[in-house]
């Protein structure tokens, strides 16, 4: 969450209130359980950088490689990404029966990981 918003803010998308608004917002939805927080497991450094090396042909930058890895891990039913890269590397990869969305275009109802 960090990251995108620093992104739209660099890109003018918003201002810096409104950055710290959306995140406040977001760390609310973490301690209402709205949102689950997940441990970071001790594969993760390991298994994120083998996914890069993987998939050479796909420029995954080392974020959206943590973020497939944790998909994988924590079995994610869907996928929500706006990102086309991140969901060719999906594509190609780990999500055999997962379905790929746009996150406009769920329900929130299982287990769902939101990029």
């Amino acid at each position: 969450m960090r990251s995108l918003l620093a992104r739209r803010r660099r890109e003018k998308s918003i201002d810096p209130k409104l950055e710290a608004e959306i995140f406040a917002t977001f760390q609310e939805d973490i301690r209402k359980n709205s949102l689950i927080c997940r441990p970071l497991t001790e594969g993760l450094a390991w298994g994120t950088a083998n996914l890069i090396s993987v998939l050479p042909d796909i420029p995954l930058r080392t974020l959206d490689a943590l973020h497939l890895w944790i998909a994988k891990e924590i079995q994610a039913e869907i996928l929500a990404t706006a990102d086309r890269i991140m969901a060719a590397g999906a594509g190609r990869w780990i999500f055999g029966n997962i379905l790929l969305k746009a996150p406009s275009e769920i329900n929130i109802h299982r287990n769902i990981l939101i990029l």
